[in-house]
């Protein structure tokens, strides 16, 4: 059976990223000006050791490389165009941080090993600044890539804290936290973020420990707005420690974060695995594994498409909410459990088509909770609870093949509730028990031409 029109083809392909090229372009630039070295004994000859900033009399120029040895306890404030790499292979910061500000746009910053096992630089009872990894303030332009950044077990340091900042391109890191986010980060569009391995190693109540995180709330010293417009997270390995609500793998809502896009990303754990909220989001080709919630996308003219979600026991494996004036599009997915709430949460003005979704125990495979949504052309399956169920006003569910041990499709209210102008056509059932099921204050419902096949002593029971 074909499930996708060539129209949704055209668009999925115009938009699937491939972003091989564009990362060896990237990390394959070639480096220009003098080389520094930088270790314990000659970092006073260039940085102040109480501030990390560069000295007004240091031979320092935009273009320079700085080789960084073996140093422990230092900062280094970067407010010109640099590039930092180690001095050999081997060679690590520890306790220390990398700061990038204003001016440094364009710098490189790749191939350091940060071993921060401390929360804060104090040298002489002067305080530095925070144990952050490689922090981004207020630049543009630059290149992460290749680093090995470990963070102390403490709340409030990040491994990679970015403010107003924008076109950034982090790629191919290894980040580590406790309690605290990986990257977080605000006000800060058009970064591309892809195949870093990215994990957060424990978990605490009084922290946040989203892995990568647009927040609304002040972190590193600063408040900015949450919205991150354009940004592409792709490629990564993405771990998270477990599955409570303060545990997000990607977290960015709190605005309307545009043009996001999340694709082909391996993501375990998390109360969220994927937590968007934007118009035109593309949430495509992702693996999660075992999120409470799998993958949440909320917005005006979204996709989300070729993603697989499982897990044992969790509560809904992907959530989607379209806007009015707009059609989202849903598409092959493949969502499979052996509990959940629900595994295909139906939202608003939804083109839901080409999903398999199969719940071994308990739990609906398909819960359409919105208005003037289309669910069909998907494979369904369930156990104990019913297939499909409606608890909404003019939505479609249509040509589906539906195979359940209770009741393969469903609508039924309680209290006042009123459901309104529904159709179901054209599905074919197997169920143990009714195909088709009504009962309560349901008005106005389609039903037509489905085949049923069933062990209860009707194909349709309607109460209503």
């Amino acid at each position: 059976m074909v499930f996708a029109t060539n129209q949704t083809d055209d668009l999925y392909g115009a938009n699937n990223l491939n972003d091989s090229a564009i990362v060896n372009e990237l990390v394959g630039d070639s480096i220009s000006g003098k080389t520094i070295e930088i270790n314990q004994d000659s970092y006073d000859d260039y940085f102040n050791k109480y501030t990390g900033e560069i000295k007004k009399d240091a031979d320092i120029k935009s273009g320079d490389v700085l080789k960084i040895a073996n140093i422990s306890d230092r900062g280094f404030v970067i407010d010109r165009q640099l590039t930092l790499m180690p001095n050999c292979s081997s060679d690590q910061i520890s306790n220390g941080f990398i700061h990038l500000i204003k001016g440094s746009d364009g710098s490189i910053v790749t191939g350091l090993t940060i071993n921060n096992t401390e929360a804060v630089l104090s040298i002489n009872s002067n305080q530095v600044g925070y144990l952050h990894g490689i922090w981004l303030s207020d630049t543009s332009n630059n290149t992460i890539s290749y680093n090995v950044i470990r963070i102390a077990n403490s709340g409030g340091v990040y491994a990679l804290p970015m403010h107003s900042s924008s076109r950034n391109n982090i790629v191919y890191n290894d980040m580590k936290t406790y309690v605290s986010s990986n990257i977080i980060m605000s006000n800060s569009h058009y970064n591309f973020i892809s195949r870093n391995k990215i994990e957060v190693l424990s978990y605490s109540d009084m922290s946040v420990t989203n892995l990568i995180y647009f927040s609304p709330f002040a972190f590193a010293g600063r408040l900015d707005t949450a919205l991150c417009e354009g940004c592409t997270i792709s490629y990564n390995e993405l771990i998270g420690f477990c599955t409570l609500p303060m545990s997000i793998i990607i977290q960015a809502v709190y605005a309307n974060h545009e043009n996001t896009v999340i694709a082909n990303n391996t993501i375990s754990k998390g109360s969220y695995g994927i937590n968007v909220m934007g118009s035109n989001a593309q949430v495509y080709g992702n693996n999660v594994n075992g999120s409470a919630v799998g993958i949440a996308v909320n917005g005006a003219n979204i996709s989300v498409c070729d993603n697989t979600i499982y897990g044992s026991s969790q509560k809904i494996g992907l959530a989607v909410y379209g806007s009015e004036g707009t059609t989202g599009i849903v598409t092959r997915n493949d969502i499979s459990y052996v509990d959940v709430e629900e595994a295909l949460h139906v939202g608003n003005n939804l083109d839901v088509y080409g999903n398999t979704i199969s719940v071994d125990n308990y739990g609906n495979a398909i819960a359409i909770v919105g208005n003037y949504s289309t669910v069909h052309n998907n494979k369904v399956k369930s156990s104990h609870d019913d297939a499909v169920t409606i608890y909404g006003n003019n939505d479609t569910v249509d040509n589906n093949i539906i195979i359940t041990n209770t009741r393969g499709v469903s609508i039924t209210t309680s209290g006042t509730d009123r459901y309104y102008n529904n159709t179901i056509s054209n599905n074919k059932i197997t169920s143990d028990s009714y195909g088709i099921y009504l009962k309560g204050l349901v008005y106005y419902t389609t039903i037509s031409s489905n085949v049923i096949e069933t062990n209860a002593s009707v194909g349709i029971y309607k109460d209503i």
